[in-house]
């Protein structure tokens, strides 16, 4: 009948409760009645200030709420929690798998076919409640229903931070500002994006990303246009040497660093060589200029100080020995 009568009169806003109570004597009772509204939620939302570098990071912390109840709330007292009422709770458990030979591309064409089951059924979510984190927000806001996220703020922080760059040309000649964060588990941080304002300016976005294994929370701050880097090959110095069973192709790179900054700087500079996955094929290093190895992953790190206005060139070399009826796939 209310689906004939709306075209004709306008429908209020309404609802009924029925409750069903079980009490063994007759009493006045007041009743506290809650409901789990779907259509809201929210996510944390940052602004970083840094005044000047080696000062702390000024954290403000805000909730982007996204009301769409479809009734006003006014007035109200919030309570923000981390969980999620509509992830499972039941932690996942693990089965025994089986590993087969397959043939490449019978394989292909299975996993096109079969995409969409695939994701859905390896695909699962666990959350624990006492890992939650709430706000209680003293003060009562007024949340409209409507399309747009509404700001409200949590708390602002004071964290210590240190602050260093990073530069990985060959994926970015580009150099980074990155502040590092320790003890981040204090301060109740969630993932979430954040603007950036460096000495009352902004700057542009980044992003949050607490649920990490580090030690240190790193925030990446954005490009310094004033550390150029450039990374090349040294096609004199390289290339491919054939022998009587194996082949040996050679690589050297000169990474080249300038500070046109009018400061002193300090600057994490990161490569990297392959990892073998034969044991026909060996990689060596020629010369690595003083950088720290990581073995498991091939990367190499250096630290460099660059006073104002300094150049500094690293160069690193290393060689593929490999059979020699074997290809192998470009080196970068």
């Amino acid at each position: 009948k209310l689906n004939k009568l709306k075209n004709y009169i306008p429908i209020q806003e309404a609802g009924r409760i029925v409750l069903a109570i079980d009490s063994q004597n007759a009493t006045h009772a007041i009743f506290n009645i809650s409901y789990l509204e779907v259509e809201s939620s929210w996510k944390p939302f940052y602004t970083i200030n840094i005044n000047k570098i080696n000062e702390p990071i000024l954290l403000n912390y805000k909730a982007k709420i996204n009301q769409n109840s479809e009734l006003n709330w006014n007035n109200v007292k919030l309570k923000l929690t981390s969980g999620n009422a509509n992830m499972r709770t039941e932690a996942p458990e693990i089965n025994k798998t089986f590993l087969y030979y397959y043939n490449p591309e019978e394989y292909e064409e299975r996993r096109k076919e079969k995409q969409i089951e695939e994701v859905v059924v390896t695909g699962y979510s666990s959350r624990q409640n006492q890992l939650n984190i709430s706000f209680d927000v003293d003060k009562p806001y007024n949340l409209p229903s409507k399309d747009e996220p509404q700001l409200v703020d949590l708390q602002n922080i004071k964290i210590p931070a240190t602050y260093k760059y990073i530069s990985i040309p060959k994926f970015d000649r580009d150099t980074y500002l990155v502040a590092e964060i320790e003890n981040y588990s204090n301060y109740n941080l969630l993932p979430g994006e954040a603007n950036i304002i460096f000495e009352g300016t902004y700057v542009g976005e980044t992003e949050v990303k607490p649920q990490q294994t580090t030690d240190k929370l790193n925030i990446s701050l954005g490009k310094d246009k004033n550390i150029a880097v450039k990374r090349e090959l040294i096609t004199d110095k390289s290339g491919e040497k054939t022998f009587s069973s194996y082949k040996e192709q050679n690589y050297m790179y000169e990474i080249t660093i300038r500070n046109n900054k009018k400061e002193k700087v300090e600057i994490e500079l990161k490569d990297q060589v392959p990892i073998s996955t034969d044991k026909d094929m060996t990689i060596e290093f020629i010369e690595k200029n003083g950088a720290e190895l990581n073995a498991e992953t091939g990367i190499l790190t250096w630290n460099i100080k660059l006073n104002s206005n300094e150049t500094k060139k690293i160069r690193f070399s290393f060689k593929v020995k490999y059979p020699k009826d074997k290809q192998i796939q470009k080196i970068n």
